[in-house]
């Protein structure tokens, strides 16, 4: 489970335990407006209020993070497609579809 905070960080918890498992810093301080996680789990998708990069987290590799920018637009939707592959980024004027071999 994840919750996005006002701050940019991101808050990552343990399902099971239900116990904090790792904060994740965003790139700015502007508020977490999208979170997307792939169908198992395996991917977090995140972005932030008025920014124009996202990041997807492999948090089967120990929460390393790519990005994936969208050259003067801002990111406004996130959406992974149903086997967590392929992740569809959207701004108010375009859709990028980007796959997890670049990630």
């Amino acid at each position: 489970m994840a919750i996005g905070l006002a701050t940019g960080s991101i808050l990552i918890y343990d399902i099971r335990s239900m116990e904090l498992a790792k904060t994740l810093e965003g790139p700015a301080s502007a508020a977490v407006s999208q979170l997307s996680f792939s169908n198992k789990g395996i991917f977090l998708a995140a972005a932030w209020e008025g920014q124009q990069t996202c990041h997807v987290y492999s948090l089967h590799k120990g929460f390393a993070v790519s990005e994936i920018r969208q050259a003067g637009q801002i990111v406004t939707a996130l959406s992974f497609d149903l086997y967590g592959g392929f992740l569809a980024v959207g701004t108010s004027e375009s859709m990028m579809i980007s796959n997890y071999k670049n990630w």
